[in-house]
């Protein structure tokens, strides 16, 4: 009878007990500490014998997206064309990973580094050209001005610190040409804004292609820079007038290698403009541009879906 009632009590218990498979996930505490959960999953599809079509990963996130780098050349305050650029990228859909800026056209980029918006670049640069309008450009006034609108705009952060990477271009003190996104990116900008210092870019313009791919991981580099076919300076004092015009003659001598886009006439860029009037001055060569950009990308694309297919 003993024996009797144990079996018994054996099959009730399994009847009891749910089967493994019913559980889709199992926790695991000890007392005192938060509860493990470990997800079980059907190893014929997640395990090493799995086939891609079998798992819930999208086609698409198996083919890497290249790193689409910006490198923008400051050119005064023309370098306001940029927005215009970047408007056109958001419309195409293109994705910005990395940017490098210097000068008052890095305080444009390094906006959009921030917020990925143009927008919100289109409103600072309202409130900072309120600001400006008073100060001849690269004036002390105007530099302080530039130095308390970083500071406040940027505070403590580093330029990785950013929704995009962002790096200053300049030389360190062994000559050698980097790209710093270690430091503040407010006191990196506001020394690119330094013409007349050893490090300053100015001094030694470089194309920035290679230089992104090889440090900041680029696959694809749009460059930008935008001057009239006769650039016109007359807010400068003697240094800064002749560092700025060494550069920009630089700049104009190697058009392909700067991303240089030109508009025809003789016109101040060291004065300020309407944003929407410099947009208009280069629209269609940006467009241009970016439409070989986009097709480089989509490139790029079908050339890594054929090697991921040969492979």
């Amino acid at each position: 009878m003993i024996l009797l009632v144990a079996i018994m009590l054996i099959f009730a218990s399994c009847a009891q007990t749910p089967d493994l498979t019913d559980f889709d996930s199992v926790d695991l505490a000890r007392e005192g500490q938060d509860h493990l959960r470990i997800d079980e999953r059907n190893t014929a599809v997640y395990g090493p014998d799995a086939k891609p079509e079998q798992m819930d990963i999208p086609e698409q996130s198996r083919i890497r997206e290249p790193v689409v780098g910006l490198a923008h050349y400051s050119t005064m305050y023309h370098s306001q064309a940029l927005i215009q650029s970047l408007r056109v990228m958001e419309e195409k859909s293109i994705k910005i990973s990395v940017m490098t800026g210097y000068g008052f056209g890095g305080i444009l980029a390094a906006l959009y580094a921030k917020n990925k918006s143009v927008s919100y670049v289109e409103w600072k640069l309202f409130s900072l050209m309120k600001i400006l309008k008073k100060n001849p450009i690269y004036s002390p006034g105007w530099l302080e001005k530039i130095r308390q609108f970083l500071n406040q705009e940027f505070q403590d952060k580093k330029a990785n610190q950013l929704a995009i990477l962002f790096a200053v271009p300049r030389y360190n003190k062994k000559g050698e040409l980097i790209l710093d996104y270690t430091d503040r990116i407010a006191k990196l900008l506001f020394s690119s804004l330094q013409m007349d210092q050893k490090g300053s870019f100015f001094t030694r313009p470089q194309p920035l292609k290679a230089l992104m791919k090889n440090n900041l991981s680029a696959d694809i580099v749009h460059t930008s820079a935008y001057l009239p076919e006769r650039p016109q300076i007359s807010q400068l004092a003697d240094l800064e007038y002749g560092i700025q015009t060494m550069y920009l003659s630089k700049i104009m001598q190697e058009p392909d290698l700067f991303g240089l886009h030109s508009t025809p006439g003789r016109i101040a860029i060291d004065q300020l403009s309407q944003p929407s009037d410099i947009d208009f001055l280069y629209q269609d060569s940006e467009e241009n541009q970016l439409e070989q950009l986009e097709q480089e990308i989509n490139k790029w694309r079908a050339d890594s879906t054929g090697a991921l297919n040969y492979n």
